[in-house]
């Protein structure tokens, strides 16, 4: 059963399950480059959806299976602007590369939502 947080009319709110103190949760670290890196590891087998952040702009790519080779010909997310993306559980990888206009290396910040 999905259970969802809710506004004060009891409205469904799609958010984040932040890790807590005890380390419950999980957000993947990938070091944004000039080449391509990916997720260490799949999502987790019930994690359905991924929020997903970067320090600088750049193009991810998404695979199902095996390790995913992002391009910049890839979907671009821009600098600090969080998205939320579909997960296939226990199998979804995302890569990512930094965008031509970046202008530094930066950190994509994937958070498994529950």
């Amino acid at each position: 059963m999905t259970e969802l947080a809710s506004d004060s009319k009891n409205r469904a709110i799609q958010c984040i399950a932040l890790p807590d103190e005890d380390g419950d949760g999980v957000v993947h670290t990938v070091n944004v480059q000039a080449s391509t890196n990916a997720m260490a590891d799949p999502v987790g087998g019930d994690i359905t959806a991924v929020h997903v952040l970067s320090t600088v702009p750049c193009h991810v790519a998404k695979r199902d299976a095996g390790a995913p080779s992002a391009t910049t010909s890839k979907h671009r997310l821009p600098a600090d602007v969080g998205v939320i993306l579909k997960a296939t559980p226990g199998k979804t990888r995302l890569a990512f590369i930094r965008a031509s206009d970046a202008i530094a290396d930066g950190t994509a910040y994937v958070t498994e939502m529950e």
